[in-house]
């Protein structure tokens, strides 16, 4: 089984990076695991909401590629169905045991577009709340982790 995390933009924080490592390193001893950086679209104008509509098409596009159909696609969401730790560890533990890899999709600022949502196995969402992309693949990581141990 294989995991692989990807998401837009890169980890500017160096603290950050020094534990995004460490929960790789631990991770790895369970599951071979990556990390795919793509590159977000730029917008403009926030207000705008055609361009808005055309940076999460042109998003999209790039995210396309990763999905595969005998993998299972989790898409880390605000409007994804909410669950907690022990939900979460339960669907990695379904998943390894009929040898799936999975894929996490973390959207860009503005989520993602409903090609995208049409295509995943799984909408899930970790909270109301909103965070930064640096923080969240932190969380992500440590859920995985947590999941295995």
């Amino acid at each position: 089984m294989k995991i692989k995390i990807i998401c837009f933009g890169n980890i500017k924080n160096k603290n950050i990076t020094m534990l995004i490592n460490d929960y790789l390193s631990k991770i790895s001893h369970f599951s071979k695991i990556e990390i795919l950086e793509i590159d977000e679209e730029k917008i403009t104008n926030e207000e705008n909401s055609g361009e808005t509509k055309a940076a999460l098409y042109k998003e999209s596009l790039k995210l396309l590629n990763h999905f595969k159909n005998n993998d299972y696609n989790i898409l880390l969401d605000l409007e994804g169905k909410k669950i907690d730790s022990v939900e979460f560890s339960k669907i990695i533990e379904n998943q390894i045991n009929i040898s799936k890899n999975i894929n996490f999709f973390i959207g860009s600022s503005h989520g993602f577009h409903e090609i995208i949502k049409s295509k995943s196995s799984l909408n899930i969402s970790f909270s109301d709340l909103t965070f930064n992309k640096q923080i969240f693949r932190l969380m992500i990581l440590e859920q995985n982790y947590r999941a295995f141990t």
